[in-house]
């Protein structure tokens, strides 16, 4: 990720890589766990916010019930600390 260019594909290689989720809500895009990305790869997705929004808000539209599955566990999950549902 240390080019200028956006490539879209290798950034979420990159999140997959590291087991980060990115998702949008409304107009808020969320990363989580932020803290296993290094501050390059924080600047890199800051520059290029309007793109993974875009990408994001075009993806939401497809999204298959399994996907919402996933975030709603997110969502209940994330910040409890418990690992099963």
């Amino acid at each position: 990720m240390t080019t200028s260019r956006f490539d879209l594909v290798s950034f979420w290689d990159v999140l997959r890589a590291k087991c980060v989720s990115v998702w949008l809500e409304k107009d808020k895009l969320h990363i989580w766990p932020a803290s296993r990305l290094t501050h390059e790869q924080v600047a890199f997705i800051r520059k290029h916010k309007a793109e993974i929004v875009a990408y994001l808000c075009r993806r939401n539209a497809d999204l298959l019930p399994s996907d919402e599955v996933c975030r709603a566990w997110r969502r209940r999950y994330a910040n409890t600390g418990s690992s099963t549902p």
